[in-house]
């Protein structure tokens, strides 16, 4: 099965979320639409804010450990596929 049958099967199956889990996630949705929510979102070239994220292995890295050794570029994965 490809990737957009997958997803076609996905969009089919009944939502396991609970009602309240909707509702956050509508809330959350709704709060993304409002003006000024990129306001403080670092542009491209703009230093970023202080930050720890787990590496592939889960050992906790820091911007500030990474940026002693020189110039870096953060990847972000979609989901386990």
């Amino acid at each position: 099965m490809n990737l957009e049958e997958k997803l076609s099967e996905a969009r089919k199956a009944p939502s396991s979320f609970t009602e309240e889990e909707k509702s956050r996630i509508r809330a959350f949705r709704e709060s993304l639409a409002k003006p000024g929510v990129t306001q403080n979102v670092p542009g491209k070239g703009d230093p970023m804010p202080p930050f720890t994220l787990p590496d592939h292995n889960g050992k906790a890295v820091s911007l500030a450990n990474i940026l002693k050794k020189g110039p870096f570029g953060l990847v972000f994965y979609r989901g386990s596929w």
